[in-house]
């Protein structure tokens, strides 16, 4: 739907000002030099409109090359942003097929909370580009790499990397207990601020993994991340001894 209020430009102002609303809205500012009017919006959740102190501000004003009808703005915005934290759940993850009490076997593990934010206008000023996907992968890192094929290998001969990398969430088998959460992991999609949940693995070896996120959002512009904080993933013997390399 598109909303027009007409208004009346004084070029002999010398500025960019409206001069004369002869309609709505009634809410305008002057930002860097400029009008700007808070225009209505629609919750795109519930077909019904947001509260007026939700409306985003836009240019609308005289000046020369504006685009729209009687001026306006055209947004620019900053690339989005993710944030560096995470939770993991069970919280000490084990190798696939090792037994966890009190889970029983081949629990997996869980990445939860991974948030990102929608870049800012800087043009117009009109607010955060709304966020449209985020996804991770999962990277053993060079570290625990040389770990399994040296230290370890030297235990228990023919310790191999057993995984590719790097390595995608998938779904688990419909009796595990993260299944019903993996049909709709994202929450916030098309908002400025979004959060990933419920990203299924199955880690095969041992060690650190490094948490690649790339979010997107609403212009195309994409961010891709590597947390600064890997998850561990344990041996049981190690998770007993407490020890880590």
């Amino acid at each position: 739907m598109t909303i027009t209020y007409p208004y009346r430009c004084n070029p002999q102002t010398g500025n960019c000002n409206v001069s004369d609303w002869m309609g709505y809205p009634h809410r305008t500012r002057t930002y860097n030099g400029r009008t700007q009017a808070q225009i209505p919006e629609c919750d795109w959740r519930t077909g019904n409109w947001l509260p007026e102190s939700q409306w985003p501000w836009a240019y609308v004003d005289c000046c020369g090359g504006s685009s729209g009808s009687g001026g306006g703005c055209t947004p620019e915005y900053a690339p989005p942003t993710i944030e560096d934290t995470y939770t993991v759940d069970p919280p000490n993850p084990i190798v696939w097929t090792q037994e966890q009490p009190p889970y029983g076997l081949a629990l997996g593990m869980t990445i939860n909370d991974i948030k990102a934010h929608g870049g800012a206008d800087t043009a117009c000023g009109t607010g955060q580009a709304k966020i449209t996907n985020i996804t991770i992968n999962l990277e053993l890192t060079q570290a625990s790499i040389d770990w399994i094929l040296g230290e370890l290998s030297q235990r228990y001969i023919g310790v191999q990397i057993k995984d590719t990398y790097p390595k995608y969430p998938e779904r688990p088998d419909p009796d595990h207990a993260y299944y019903s959460c993996s049909f709709s992991p994202l929450t916030g999609a098309n908002t400025p601020n979004a959060e990933l949940d419920c990203q299924f693995f199955r880690p095969l070896d041992p060690g650190q993994y490094a948490i690649h996120v790339t979010a997107c959002q609403s212009d195309g512009q994409c961010t891709t991340k590597t947390l600064p904080e890997p998850v561990k993933v344990w041996l049981m013997e190690v998770t007993l001894s407490g020890s880590w390399r």
